[in-house]
C-alpha cells in the first residue's frame, strides 16, 4: 500500500508537535470561552441571559448545515470503496446508515468543540446546577441531527439527478456550491426580516425583558429545534414539552433520512462510476504544444486536479464566492436596518459619514487582519500533496524539480487567497465607497501577507502527506496536516499580524501604515518562500 515514508520522528519533535497541537487548541478555547463570556455576561446585564442559550444550539446547527454538504457528499457518494460494498450481499439501507453514521459523528466533534464550551461558560455565568450540564451535554449529543438530515436529503436528490447529466462530476460541484451560498444567503436574510418585520416599540420590549421565556420564544421562532434544544437544557417548567418536541423531531428526520436514503443512496453512488459518452475526440497537434514556465504548468494542473472534484473544489474554491456574499448579505442587512427610518441613500450616506470620522490607520488596520484570517480556514495549501493520493508517483516522475513543484502549487493558493481578498473588498467597498482606498491598501498587504500562512501549511503537508484515503473528503476533512497547517497559520496571525495592526493605529497616516505592513508581511513571506524551496527539495524527495 502506498504511504508517506519520511523517516520517524524523534521524540522531542513529538513533544514538540504535541506542545504546538496544544498551545494551538488551548488558545482557540481560550479566546472561545472569553468571548462567550463577554457576551452573556453583557446579556445578564441587561436581562436577557436565559435568550443567550438559544445563541450556541442555533450557530451549531447553521454551521453544521453550511459546511457538512461536502463532507456528506464526499463520505457517501464519493468513497472509493463504493464498488466493493456494492458487490457485497447488503442492502443499500445498511451501506447508508453506516455511512450516515460516520458522518454524523464527524459532524459531532465539531459541534461539541463549538457548542458545549459555550455551554459551560453560560452554566457558569447564570450559577446553573450540575444537572445542567449533563441535560445540555445530552441535548448538544443530538443537536445534529436535523440539520444533517437535511443536508444528506439534499444531497440524496441532488446525487440522484446528477445521473442524468454527462458531466457529473462539474454538476455536482456546481449545484453544491449553488446550494451552499443559497443556505448562507437564505439564512441572512431570514435573519434580517426576523430583525426588520414587525418591530417593537419601547412597552414591547420591556414587556419581553420582564419574561425571559417570552423573549426566548420570539427569538426561537427563527429556528423552533434550537429554542426547543434551550428550553430543554435550561429545564424548569415546559422543559419537558420541550424534550419531546426536541427528541421527536430529531428522530423523525433520522427516520426520514434513512428511509429516503435506502431507497436513492445505491443508485445515486454509482451513477459517477458510469462512463458517459463523448461527444469529440481530443488529440495532441504539433502546433497545439508550446513550451513555458514550468511553475505555470504546475499551477494549471492544480486548477484541473481541484476543479475535476467536487469535494476538492468545495472545500478549496469556495471561500472566493462564499465570504464576499456573507460580507456583502451582513453589510446590506446593516444598511437596510440604519434606513428603516430614512431612505437607503442616507443609510449609505451615513456609513460614508462614519467611516470619514474614523481614523483611517485604524479601518486599515482591523481590514488588514480581517483579511489574513478570511485566509486561514483554506486549507488548499496544508493538503495540495495528500489530495493525490495513490497518484503521488507521478510528483516523483515529472521532468521538474520539486522546487518548482512546490512553487507552482504556492501560485494556486495565493490566487485563491487574493480573489477571496479582492472580492471581499469589492463588496465592502460598494456599500462604503468612502473607504475604498483603505480597504484597497489593506488588501494588498493582507495578501502579501498570506504567503506565509500558504507556505507553512504546504511545508506540513509535504513532510507527512496523507496519501492512503477512501475519499476525497477524507483527504481534505481528515487529515491533520489541514489541521495542524490552520493553527500555524493562526500562531502566525497572533504573533505577527495582531501586533502589525496594533502598530498601524498610532502611525501618522496610512500611507505610512501601508508601506510598514507591505514591507513586514512581504519579509516574512519571502523567508517563507526560501524555505519552501529548500524543504521541498529535502522533504518531497524522501518520500
Amino acid at each position: 500500500m502506498l504511504g508517506a515514508q519520511t523517516g520517524g520522528i524523534s521524540g522531542g519533535k513529538k513533544i514538540g508537535l504535541l506542545a504546538l497541537i496544544i498551545f494551538g487548541l488551548g488558545s482557540l478555547l481560550v479566546m472561545w470561552c472569553g468571548l462567550m463570556y463577554f457576551l452573556f455576561s453583557g446579556m445578564k446585564l441587561v436581562g436577557m441571559l436565559e435568550t443567550g442559550l438559544f445563541l450556541p444550539f442555533f450557530a451549531g446547527m447553521i454551521v453544521v448545515l453550511l459546511f457538512c454538504v461536502v463532507g456528506v457528499i464526499g463520505i457517501l457518494f464519493q468513497s472509493k470503496d463504493m464498488e466493493f460494498l456494492a458487490s457485497l450481499p447488503l442492502s443499500g439501507g445498511t451501506v447508508f446508515a453506516a455511512k450516515f453514521a460516520l458522518v454524523y459523528f464527524s459532524e459531532l466533534l465539531v459541534t461539541l468543540a463549538l457548542v458545549y464550551p459555550a455551554i459551560v461558560i453560560y452554566g457558569i455565568v447564570a450559577e446553573m446546577g450540575a444537572l445542567f450540564y449533563v441535560s445540555a451535554l445530552v441535548v448538544t449529543l443530538i443537536l445534529p441531527m436535523i440539520p444533517l438530515a437535511v443536508a444528506t436529503l439534499l444531497s440524496l436528490v441532488l446525487m440522484r439527478f446528477s445521473g442524468l447529466s454527462k458531466h457529473r462530476e462539474k454538476f455536482v460541484m456546481i449545484i453544491g456550491i449553488a446550494l451552499t451560498l443559497t443556505l448562507v444567503i437564505g439564512q441572512q436574510v431570514f435573519s434580517a426580516q426576523m430583525n426588520m418585520s414587525g418591530g417593537f416599540n419601547e412597552q414591547d420590549i420591556a414587556n419581553l425583558l420582564e419574561e425571559n421565556s417570552g423573549l426566548l420564544d420570539v427569538v426561537g421562532r427563527s429556528f423552533p429545534p434550537a429554542m426547543w434544544a434551550a428550553k430543554a437544557a435550561a429545564g424548569g417548567s415546559g422543559s419537558l414539552a420541550s424534550w419531546g418536541l426536541y427528541v421527536l423531531s430529531s428522530l423523525a428526520a433520522l427516520a426520514l433520512t434513512v428511509f429516503v436514503g435506502a431507497k436513492l443512496f445505491l443508485s445515486g453512488a454509482l451513477a459517477r462510476l458510469e462512463s458517459s459518452k463523448r461527444g469529440k475526440k481530443a488529440g495532441l497537434k504539433r502546433d497545439s504544444m508550446r513550451s513555458g514556465s514550468a511553475v505555470f504548468a504546475i499551477m494549471k494542473n492544480e486548477v484541473r486536479t481541484v476543479m475535476r472534484s467536487s469535494v476538492f473544489a468545495m472545500n478549496s474554491v469556495i471561500g472566493v464566492l462564499l465570504f464576499p456574499v456573507m460580507i456583502a448579505i451582513m453589510a446590506v442587512s446593516m444598511t437596510m436596518q440604519i434606513g428603516a427610518a430614512a431612505d437607503m441613500n442616507t443609510a449609505i450616506a451615513m456609513l460614508g459619514e462614519f467611516a470619514d470620522s474614523v481614523n483611517p490607520t485604524i479601518i486599515f488596520g482591523v481590514a488588514l487582519i480581517a483579511g489574513v484570517f478570511v485566509c486561514l480556514s483554506n486549507m488548499t495549501a496544508s493538503t495540495t500533496f495528500s489530495r493525490e493520493g495513490k497518484n503521488f508517483w507521478l510528483v516523483k516522475s515529472l521532468p521538474v524539480s520539486y522546487r518548482e513543484q512546490a512553487y507552482g502549487r504556492l501560485l494556486f493558493g495565493i490566487i485563491v487567497n487574493a480573489l477571496t481578498i479582492i472580492l471581499s473588498v469589492i463588496a465592502l467597498a460598494v456599500i462604503v465607497p468612502a473607504a475604498a482606498v483603505t480597504l484597497s491598501l489593506a488588501a494588498v498587504c493582507a495578501i502579501a501577507g498570506s504567503v506565509c500562512p500558504i507556505a507553512l501549511g504546504m511545508i506540513v503537508d509535504m513532510r507527512k502527506p496523507k496519501l492512503n484515503w477512501q475519499s476525497e473528503a477524507e483527504a481534505i476533512k481528515q487529515n491533520f496536516n489541514g489541521f495542524l497547517g490552520m493553527l500555524l497559520s493562526m500562531g502566525y496571525a497572533i504573533v505577527f499580524c495582531v501586533p502589525l495592526m496594533l502598530l498601524s493605529f498610532i502611525l501618522p497616516n496610512i500611507w505610512v501604515a501601508a508601506l510598514v505592513a507591505l514591507a513586514a508581511m512581504g519579509m516574512s513571506s519571502f523567508v517563507a518562500v526560501m524555505a519552501l524551496g529548500k524543504s521541498a527539495e529535502k522533504l518531497l524527495g524522501r518520500i
